[in-house]
C-alpha cells in the first residue's frame, strides 16, 4: 500500500515566517495569496491558514486579520465585474452634478447600461470611492 506524503512538512518555520512577512508587506509590495502559493508550491488555502495564524501557530511572524483584503482587492475598472471605466464614472458624476439639462439617475443608468441603483451609489460616492471625482 502506497502512503501519500504529508505536504505540510515541506514548509519549514523559516518559510512560514517568510510567507507571513511577504504578506504583511502587501500594501507596499502588492502580492496575493495565490501568487505566494505559486511561489512556494502549495495550495492557496494553505497560504490563507498560514497568514491568518490558524496553521503553524507556534511559528512567530505577523498575522493577517480575517475579512476583506483591501490592500490587494481589485477596484474600479480592474475589478472583473466592472461595467464602467473611470472616465465613464467621471462623466456620470459631472452630468448629474450639472443638472443642465435636468437628468435623472434612471436616465443615466439607461445611457450607461447600468441600473439606477448603480448610478445612485456612484453619485453618492458609495462605490468608486477610490477614484478622483473630477
Amino acid at each position: 500500500m502506497h502512503r501519500k506524503k504529508d505536504r505540510r512538512v515541506k514548509l519549514s518555520p523559516k518559510i512560514v515566517r517568510a510567507i507571513r512577512r511577504a504578506y504583511s508587506r502587501r500594501s507596499t509590495c502588492r502580492i496575493t495569496q495565490k501568487a505566494l502559493a505559486h511561489r512556494f508550491g502549495v495550495h492557496p488555502s494553505t497560504i490563507n491558514v498560514i497568514v491568518l495564524g490558524r496553521s503553524r501557530s507556534k511559528v512567530e511572524g505577523p498575522r493577517s486579520v480575517a475579512g476583506h483584503d483591501w490592500a490587494t482587492r481589485a477596484r474600479g475598472a480592474h475589478n472583473g465585474g466592472s461595467k464602467l471605466s473611470l472616465q465613464q464614472v467621471r462623466d456620470i458624476r459631472k452630468l448629474y452634478a450639472a443638472q443642465s439639462p435636468r437628468v435623472t439617475q434612471r436616465a443615466l443608468g439607461e445611457r450607461f447600461n447600468v441600473s439606477s441603483v448603480c448610478i445612485h451609489f456612484i453619485v453618492r460616492e458609495k462605490s468608486w470611492k477610490h477614484g478622483p471625482t473630477q
